[in-house]
């Protein structure tokens, strides 16, 4: 076999070029050996002066301990070490945090924010002891501290003397942004001690000395509070609701003399019976507010074309002194209106025959009462500037009431179609044509 002298030149060329690749390799390799060494060499500088502490903090991270606060435990919890030599103060920190109904979900960022700049705080020198208040498993003590989550209690709690007694424990209050809290936050407030600049807490809801607390009245006011935040929201239109029916308008408002009003209609026809039915649930409940002395009849009959009439008794002579049926001191004048006496004290209906007899049958109610107050003389009160506030409060609230009522109902109606449709789509419910 005969090669060429070309081949024989290009066997160097190829042996060389077969070479290069691992070559190139061994270069790479001792650069990254190199460059390794070099940063071996060279201390690393810590990212954020908050990493370095929380990496010198990590050996004091399990000896920081939050003691869980709860209605029961709180004043046992909140002590100074029994082995501390008086006088001596003893800090506490309390976190307080909640769930959806005390806290709408949001408290979620200022907890983890607590949970990480705990080791931090915790390799601070003479560091507080700390304890976690959650407002969601114990509403009834955070209503009756009024604290809000999240939010800083911070106790400075002295150790009593050999006598027992010991100064007032300080307190101060520092509520936390829901969203921005972070662990610099914790950290410029305990570990650089801002928290000292908060005026501290001297109101009737301090834990240890407030009012509340030296009447024994924290407890029943976070129970009063507790279950006002769990009434339903219909609850306080209905008592506004019945609460209004004892304002009086200015129609229908008035003053009279000692007498007696009887009414009668017919008890089952509509027409004969609509108009005086309104003048009697709507117009005699104010006079009678007004002159609680006065004694009001109702009376029905069972006849359709039966008649619908007004009686009135007037009483020319003052009842005699002393008498179970007489009131006092002129009820029906100087009495405050504030509802209808005890029955005793209202005056007795005359049975005889009546001063004036008005014909209310198919007449409106101001036909009716313009008539009544003619005859009676009666004079017309003026709402006071205080019923005019609150008769204008209780429009303003109707019409808010209705305004959510109607936003309530579309909201709801809306979930109930959405609900409709999601089994529509699962196949639970058929298809209607």
């Amino acid at each position: 076999m005969r090669f060429s002298s070309g081949i024989l030149l290009a066997l160097p060329v190829l042996a060389v070029a077969e070479e290069q690749v691992p070559l190139l390799d061994k270069v790479k390799g001792f650069f990254n050996k190199a460059t390794a060494a070099v940063s071996a060499s060279i201390p690393s500088m810590p990212s954020a002066p908050v990493d370095t502490a929380t990496s010198k903090a990590a050996s004091n991270a399990a000896a920081a301990i939050q003691y869980p606060i709860t209605l029961e435990n709180w004043k046992e919890v909140l002590t100074v070490d029994p082995t501390a030599s008086p006088p001596t103060t003893q800090d506490w920190l309390i976190f307080t945090t909640g769930g959806n109904t005390t806290c709408f979900g949001l408290c979620g960022n200022a907890t983890k924010a607590w949970n990480a700049s705990l080791p931090i705080m915790a390799a601070k020198t003479n560091a507080p002891k700390f304890a976690y208040l959650d407002c969601e498993a114990e509403p009834i003590l955070c209503n009756a501290w009024s604290v809000g989550a999240p939010a800083l209690y911070y106790f400075q709690v002295p150790k009593p003397m050999a006598d027992q007694s010991a100064p007032v424990p300080t307190v101060r209050y520092q509520p936390l942004n829901r969203t921005s809290t972070t662990t610099e936050t914790f950290k410029k407030l305990i570990v650089d001690n801002d928290i000292e600049q908060v005026t501290p807490y001297e109101g009737p809801f301090h834990p240890f000395n407030g009012a509340l607390q030296q009447y024994n009245l924290a407890i029943p006011y976070g129970y009063v509070t507790w279950g006002f935040s769990k009434m339903p929201s219909w609850m306080p239109m209905i008592i506004i609701s019945f609460l209004s029916r004892s304002f009086m308008s200015k129609q229908g408002t008035c003053n009279r003399p000692p007498t007696g009003t009887s009414e009668s209609f017919a008890g089952e026809d509509d027409r004969t019976r609509s108009v005086p039915k309104k003048f009697w649930r709507n117009m005699l409940p104010r006079m009678k507010y007004r002159n609680p002395s006065i004694p009001i009849e109702i009376a029905r009959h069972n006849d359709p074309d039966g008649p619908s009439l007004l009686h009135v008794y007037t009483s020319k002579t003052q009842p005699a002194t002393g008498s179970t049926n007489s009131p006092t001191a002129q009820q029906s004048d100087s009495s405050p209106p504030s509802g209808t006496p005890n029955p005793r004290n209202t005056l007795v209906p005359d049975t005889s025959k009546p001063t004036y007899t008005i014909d209310i049958r198919d007449q409106s109610e101001s036909e009716i009462l313009e008539a009544l107050v003619q005859k009676t003389g009666a004079q017309q009160l003026e709402p006071t500037e205080q019923e005019l506030a609150e008769m204008k409060e209780i429009e303003e609230f109707k019409e808010r009431s209705e305004a959510d009522r109607v936003q309530v109902r579309e909201r709801l109606l809306k979930e109930r179609r959405e609900a409709e449709l999601l089994k529509l789509a699962r196949g639970e419910v058929p298809a209607t044509n």
